[in-house]
């Protein structure tokens, strides 16, 4: 796969790239910022490459404390540590998934123990992805200051308190509240494990992390419906809830001890601090201070959320191809979450199943995210290489491929919702079109952050926005719209308008370079 030259970039709070390699107006290492203030010291700047003669520190570099030298470049970091940090990352954003599609599970019990119809009750989703939609603009910039860590352990304490609260809860209002709360906590998992990939990998080490990251934010889906449905079943909906808990306040403590503050800057400032705590120790008569270049680039809380809240919007509107991808996985993303609704009612009304039942169906989303993610590992180690190198749309080759699955398996899943066909035939196209999803959302991301690089993280913070919109809107019309056009019809318009977006990565291989050359953002970065 193509590289690019913000490879060893520092990256921004949602994965993109500030490349200082290329400015020839910042200092480099070890060169005085300024002249020395009125107490007589000389600021320089350090980086994970200055050697250790300009630090001024007695010795050799074998006597520094543990402590300096954990404050690492994270690209440096052992392959096993990444690793763990990967898997971990990625299980927490299957974490956020699960508790999305967990709650439906329970709907029957709570219709019955609240007396409310079940549109009402479905607002519960709608407000999850509110909130998982509109979090991560407000808390992305927070990293930016005060790093990785502090955000994602303050997520997971968020999201062990809503879950608490869900099991506690015997109010319909209340539960719209705890809902809200905690998608704005798994919201955080997906922005800051995205921008601990970013970190620690570089381009061409990430696609098979990041294709880790997506698998379990799809399986997430799956699991929480088959594993619940077994919840409810045997147990009570608050039961739902309750084994969350135990489950996720257990992983905050093994994240806690695992994952590492990875943002460079934040590194870099702390490792400043300690230098010249160390240097005080060892000798009275400092002449020479360090500090990190991002100390000097802090930004107002005002700038930096019109960076992160008012850019999304603008590239929404005025980049054709973050609009066009918005479109495409939104749409694709919204069926996954309107599997919630739709499963249940084609498998309970043709097929009598009972809660149990219905959560096995959801394996084949779990299936079908898996056999997408094979495809994917399967271009990446051997394809990619066979494959003429077009940049960005490099990434675009296995999706036209394989998004067509989308609608394949809508078409399949309408024209099988008889009762007088084998329950295995939907249960399979659901599956069809789940290896579908995961191709374009992989696609989707890849390519953003590879086009827009400096600004990626504003390009996809449009398209997650417009992605979890429409994923809270889609299951509530899910319903009525069945009830109206029948299993068949709701079915085969929805393929229909997949059908017709699946058009738009090949539009991207045609004519990508032409139309990103048209956009400031992208063609600026060559």
């Amino acid at each position: 796969m193509a590289t690019y030259p913000d490879e060893k970039a520092v990256y921004d709070s949602n994965g993109s790239s500030t490349d200082f390699s290329t400015d020839n107006s910042r200092p480099p290492t070890g060169v005085a910022t300024t002249g020395p203030d009125e107490n007589g010291i000389t600021w320089k700047y350090l980086e994970f490459d200055t050697p250790f003669e300009e630090l001024g520190l007695p010795g050799t570099e074998a006597d520094l404390p543990n402590a300096f030298k954990r404050l690492g470049n994270p690209f440096d970091w052992a392959q096993t540590k990444k690793l763990a940090i990967c898997v971990l990352g990625s299980f927490s954003c299957l974490m956020a998934a699960y508790s999305a599609s967990a709650y439906s599970s329970g709907l029957a019990q709570m219709m019955a123990e609240w007396n409310q119809k079940k549109i009402p009750l479905l607002c519960g989703i709608t407000t999850f992805t509110t909130g998982f939609g509109i979090g991560p603009m407000f808390l992305a910039p927070i990293s930016e200051v005060y790093g990785r860590k502090p955000l994602i352990m303050g997520a997971y304490l968020l999201f062990n308190i809503t879950h608490l609260c869900k099991a506690l809860c015997h109010s319909f209002p209340g539960m719209l509240v705890a809902r809200f709360w905690e998608g704005v906590a798994g919201s955080t998992f997906s922005t800051i494990v995205g921008g601990i990939m970013a970190d620690i990998f570089i381009s061409e080490q990430r696609g098979l992390p990041m294709s880790i990251f997506a698998l379990c934010a799809m399986v997430g889906v799956g699991l929480g419906s088959l594993i619940n449905g077994w919840v409810v079943f045997y147990s009570t909906w608050r039961w739902i809830h309750w084994s969350q808990l135990i489950y996720c306040s257990f992983q905050m403590v093994v994240v806690y001890f695992v994952i590492s503050e990875s943002r460079q800057n934040v590194i870099l400032s702390r490792k400043a601090k300690l230098l010249n705590k160390l240097l005080a120790e060892s000798n009275s008569d400092i002449k020479v201070q360090w500090k990190a270049r991002a100390d000097d680039e802090t930004k107002t809380w005002g700038e930096l959320m019109s960076g992160s809240v008012i850019l999304p919007f603008k590239f929404l509107v005025k980049e054709p191809v973050v609009t066009a991808f918005s479109a495409w996985i939104s749409f694709s993303w919204a069926m996954l979450y309107m599997f919630l609704q739709s499963v249940p009612l084609v498998f309970t009304q043709l097929f009598d199943f009972n809660a149990k039942q219905v959560g096995y169906v959801f394996g084949a989303v779990i299936g079908g995210s898996i056999i997408g993610f094979i495809c994917n590992f399967t271009y990446e180690v051997w394809l990619s290489k066979l494959l003429p190198d077009r940049g960005p749309e490099n990434r675009l080759y296995l999706s036209c491929v394989l998004s067509p699955l989308v609608p394949a398996g809508m078409f399949w899943l309408g024209w099988t919702a008889y009762s007088d066909s084998h329950y295995i035939l939907p249960a399979l196209a659901v599956g069809c079109a789940c290896c579908g999803i995961f191709a374009t959302y992989l696609a989707v991301f890849n390519y953003l952050a590879d086009a827009y690089r400096g600004y990626a993280s504003s390009a996809l913070a449009a398209q997650s926005f417009c992605r979890n919109m429409l994923s809270g809107i889609l299951p509530l019309v899910a319903g009525p719209m069945y009830a109206k056009m029948g299993f068949q019809g709701g079915s085969g318009m929805l393929g229909g308008i997949s059908l017709a977006l699946c058009t738009i990565p090949w539009v991207l291989m045609i004519w990508g370079p032409q139309i990103r050359a048209r956009s400031k953002f992208a063609s600026a970065l060559g």
